[in-house]
């Protein structure tokens, strides 16, 4: 029997459905629920939340209609003749990177394919003028290019080297990002087909391709995934933007230079005057005057590169603030909306860029307004609780719909509302100063390969915990007049005030964090692999791995001890090669066991072809960018982080091994639902609740598994 096929209904019905809601919901906010204005307070804070909530609705319809005439842009076929393939410069920029950090990016770029690998010409631009990179430059048989001064941060070192070169197309990668052989392939061809087509075409009538943005990927945990211990739960908070915004951006020519993983037309940037030195965001000012100067953008959403999400809180506020002053900042250093060389699309798409960095003083007004409001006794919203969920409710219901339509399910209201929350205090000060025109004059680096994940500090804390707890009080004063005085005009405000709290005790966990263990995740893998031990040769296959560590599935397991450090024989593309590992956990999953080692590179020679091969098989590879899971509803995690949190102290204290299983099991029920075969893997009786076949490691072998890295 057929299986009915499921019919979804279009974007233009779902943002119909959307926009009939939110104009009914505020209807009935300006018809019925404004104060009376002989109630100055009430009134003023009544106005100042309309006009909010307004902003958002206008926000949400502009970014529907962008996202709503989203195209794909399929690659070019290009006639397969090295000669139309150009010489192309590939940049790399960096300051204060490790040698190590820039190794494996560099690596990643001479895998690159192309045609005529001597057309591709790779140099390290190091801002840093250190003699070890200009060593490591050399080593790899790259170019180098260093200069006296630091003047206009990243874009005056690209600039030094863009003088220096002089390819059609230049490649920009930051120091982290970690190419795919496949890049230049992928991304060439677009300009190939735009000369192409503009051959024998009047210079007036051409379109000419100015830049091609791929995806900022990323093969860590972002700290949003990790703190809360969302990784299967959540996409990287990145992924909306540059696979989905960015690529319906395309539509109105204003996709947004992201500054890494970019191929760009010489012709363009020196259009421009090169890359855009005043502003700290100078990718994105570079790019709107590529685009102002008529050169055509493009995004694509297939992921050729990955690097390294902020690892330290302090590195990712510092980034966001840089991020959110630049934008403002080209505000004023570009003339955006009194100028006729922006179409009105691209002011429009261009302004919903700016207005994204006005959210932190939306999400102030939301959170103190309601606490204003319950503390005083000001009623903000003149209308009983259940009218105000019957307006309210249905077009919650229907923007996170389309909303989650919009992203392929990357993001919701929800969780929208909690980046907004987590960011807003450390956010708002320095955009304001901005906006009344008082700049960020130095440009500061996003620390990278950072080995810190214990980031527990009040000076993060501190702020949402005043916050919960004048919600706290808002929320007792309001219950108190409704017990003991029967006052019910604040049920809305203890609605808002309760939903509130929950964003707050979220945010607070996640400044708590994780307290042990790495941020580099695991990705899929599918890679034969061979271990030998006593003349015997166990066969298997790796099916997760990472740089530090890997995960073996043997046909047969063999008897491993932690202390012991095998030799783990792998074959990949036509190499074989041995990576030295040590145990660290083993579990049992969907039926399977587990092995998982951590790999020993003090056993390995630095820069061998060993060590390149391996390069290769972890980071030339397809980087998962969506969540497995979805969680619409915060109660279950914070569920999940505080048994969390109780099982690290129980282990730091009783020094058990239960956090092996932590990455795919996250409480006992999960495990007996989800992982585990109930009659030979669970024992009730057991300290821990779990033991393993008996056939598959010797029980004096499992006391050797004591603790590993979270």
């Amino acid at each position: 029997m057929k299986k009915k096929k499921k019919h979804k209904l279009s974007l233009p019905a779902v943002f119909e459905i959307a926009l009939f809601f939110s104009a009914l919901y505020f209807w009935w906010r300006v018809s019925f629920t404004i104060p009376f204005i002989d109630e100055p307070a009430a009134f003023f804070l009544g106005i100042v939340l309309l006009v909010v909530e307004l902003v958002g609705l206008i926000e949400f319809m502009v970014n529907f209609q962008i996202m709503a005439k989203k195209k794909n842009y399929p690659l070019p076929k290009i006639p397969e003749k090295a000669e139309l393939y150009p010489d192309v410069d590939v940049f790399i920029a960096t300051y204060n990177e490790s040698a190590d950090l820039l190794y494996k990016t560099v690596n990643g770029c001479r895998r690159m394919e192309y045609p005529d690998q001597s057309k591709v010409h790779i140099y390290l631009c190091d801002d840093g003028h250190r003699e070890e990179i200009r060593t490591l430059a050399r080593k790899m048989n790259i170019g180098y290019f260093t200069r006296d001064n630091n003047e206009g941060a990243k874009a005056g070192n690209l600039n030094n080297a863009l003088n220096q070169t002089d390819s059609p197309l230049v490649v920009t990668f930051d120091a982290d990002m970690i190419p795919r052989s496949s890049f230049l392939m992928k991304t060439v061809p677009y300009f190939i087909d735009s000369w192409m087509r503009n051959t024998g075409v009047r210079k007036a009538e051409q379109i000419r391709l100015g830049f091609l943005q791929t995806p900022q990927t990323f093969y860590n945990w972002d700290l949003f995934q990790y703190h809360l211990y969302a990784e299967k739960d959540v996409a990287n908070e990145q992924d909306y933007f540059y696979r989905e915004i960015e690529v319906a951006k395309t539509n109105s020519n204003s996709v947004i230079y992201g500054g890494s993983n970019t191929l760009i037309s010489r012709e363009a940037l020196e259009s421009v005057g090169g890359f855009y030195t005043k502003a700290i965001t100078e990718d994105f000012a570079t790019g709107m005057l590529i685009e102002r100067n008529g050169f055509v953008s493009l995004a694509i959403s297939e992921p050729l590169a990955s690097g390294l999400a902020p690892e330290d809180l302090p590195s990712l506020i510092q980034q966001r603030i840089r991020w959110g002053r630049g934008v403002v900042n080209v505000l004023y250093q570009i003339n955006l909306f009194f100028t006729n060389k922006f179409s009105t699309a691209q002011k429009v798409n261009y302004w919903t860029s700016i207005q994204y960095w006005l959210a932190p003083f939306s999400r102030f007004l939301y959170i103190f307004i309601p606490i204003i409001s319950g503390i005083f006794g000001i009623s903000v919203v003149r209308t009983p609780l259940w009218v105000a969920l019957c307006f309210w409710l249905p077009t919650y219901i229907a923007d996170s719909w389309a909303i989650g339509r919009l992203s392929g399910n990357i993001r919701t209201s929800l969780w929208t509302n909690l980046y907004e929350t987590i960011m807003f205090p450390f956010l708002m000060g320095p955009i304001f100063m901005e906006f009344i025109g008082i700049s960020l004059k130095k440009f500061k680096v996003t620390k990278k390969g950072v080995d810190n994940t214990d980031h527990f500090s009040w000076r993060y804390i501190w702020p949402f915990v005043l916050m919960l707890v004048l919600t706290l009080i808002a929320v007792i004063s309001i219950s108190y007049k409704m017990i003991f005085h029967l006052v019910f005009d604040g049920s809305i405000t203890l609605f808002w005030l309760l939903y509130n709290s929950l964003l707050l005790i979220v945010a607070i966990l996640f400044f708590i964090g994780r307290r042990q263990g790495s941020l580099i995740s695991l990705h899929h893998a599918a890679v034969f692999a061979k271990l030998k031990q006593d003349k015997k040769t166990y066969e298997g296959a790796i099916a997760a791995l990472g740089e530090a560590e890997l995960e073996v599935i043997f046909d047969e397991q063999p008897k491993l001890s932690k202390d012991e450090v095998f030799r783990i024989e792998v074959e990949y593309e036509g190499h074989s090669f041995e990576l030295p590992v040590r145990l660290i956990r083993l579990f049992k999953a969907r039926g399977l066991i587990i092995n998982r080692f951590e790999i020993l590179k003090s056993d390995q020679e630095y820069l061998s072809d060993q060590y390149d091969h391996f390069l290769r098989m972890v980071y030339d590879r397809p980087i998962p960018t969506q969540a497995t899971q979805k969680v619409r509803f915060f109660l279950p995690l914070i569920a999940r982080h505080i048994k969390e949190i109780k099982l690290t102290k129980q282990e730091n204290s009783r020094e058990q091994w239960q956090d092996q299983i932590q990455n795919l099991m996250t409480s006992e029920e999960e495990i007996r639902e989800k992982y585990f075969d109930n009659s030979d893997l669970i024992d009730s009786n057991s300290e821990n609740g779990i033991k393993y076949p008996k056939d598959s490691v010797e029980s004096a072998d499992m006391k050797n598994l004591e603790e590993s890295d979270r």
